[in-house]
């Protein structure tokens, strides 16, 4: 299978797809929680959004599954 071409129906499907599938979050945290969430990604072998991800989830699970 050949690669695909990155054009402009590609982007709107992209955009498209991001815009109903996800949320953005922004935070601004103290110096050094880059570098942790960095450390943890690379330890779990995820991104840094799943490492994140991961860890809201086993939290919210701590707090509110019974």
């Amino acid at each position: 299978m050949g690669k695909r071409e990155y054009n402009d129906a590609r982007k709107a499907a992209n955009k498209r797809y991001i815009d109903e599938k996800t949320d953005l979050i922004k935070a601004n945290l103290p110096r050094g929680y880059k570098e942790k969430v960095n450390k943890i990604a690379e330890k779990t072998g995820t991104s840094k959004a799943q490492a994140i991800k991961n860890s809201i989830d086993t939290l919210y699970n701590a707090l509110f599954d019974e």
